[in-house]
């Protein structure tokens, strides 16, 4: 039984990227329309996205169409940098995430103002309901109480949806922010952390908790070559 989809950076655009050398905008919607399919088959369970809806902020109306028609719903996402004018998360407001949420009331958009939702996907039973809180760009690691000390069934699973740069192994780049092992104490009473932002996926298991990172959804730069974008189960 699956009981969520995740995915990260999706970065849609109408441009082509400078790399590309196909027509982009066709061939990303070509992928949403798999995505779509993808949660028909698996009875229409939530798709979790980490931030970077969008690859600029200020969206074109064409950018937010192929959203609005082709985000699989029901559906949790949270902005990442992308997605916040001058990546100030006081500023959603003015960016294309804004009215992609309000335009269907099953895409939840979890920010600082409103940080959790509770779904229970269509294969209804006892053990599968998913309380997912948000952690947008912007907004501090250690502010995990909204799950410390809830009284909830140890069926429910815990999933945190975070975009914040996390890295395994070597580390990146100089002043890449925070390996693995680390990042994970920050969330200790999750049971899933779902992470942004780095591109490269990876899957980390720890003694109680696992973390996904599902790296960027499309290929847009050069030394993505050899990318394969995925989604998890």
């Amino acid at each position: 039984m699956i009981y969520a989809i995740i995915a990260a950076d999706i970065h849609c655009r109408e441009d082509n990227p400078i790399c590309r050398t196909d027509d982009f905008i066709k061939t990303f919607r070509r992928k949403m329309n798999w995505l779509c399919r993808l949660q028909l088959r698996h009875d229409g369970c939530p798709v979790l996205i980490s931030g970077d809806i969008f690859h600029r902020w200020k969206a074109t109306p064409q950018e937010i169409s192929i959203m609005v028609s082709l985000l699989p719903t029901p559906c949790v996402i949270i902005p990442g940098q992308h997605d916040l004018p001058g990546h100030n998360l006081n500023e959603i407001y003015r960016g294309g995430i804004s009215p992609l949420a309000l335009s269907n009331e099953e895409i939840y958009l979890l920010t600082d103002k409103k940080r959790m939702v509770s779904l229970r996907p269509l294969i209804t039973n006892e053990v599968n309901e998913l309380l997912i809180v948000g952690y947008p760009w912007g907004v501090g690691l250690d502010n995990h109480h909204e799950a410390t000390g809830l009284r909830v069934s140890k069926r429910v699973r815990k999933i945190a949806l975070v975009h914040h740069h996390v890295y395994k192994g070597r580390k990146p780049f100089p002043g890449a922010d925070m390996g693995v092992t680390r990042f994970m104490k920050h969330f200790p009473d999750y049971d899933l952390i779902v992470s942004g932002d780095n591109h490269l996926p990876f899957v980390h298991k720890g003694d109680r908790q696992i973390l996904v990172n599902p790296g960027s959804f499309t290929r847009q730069k050069s030394d993505q070559a050899d990318h394969r974008p995925r989604v998890y189960l």
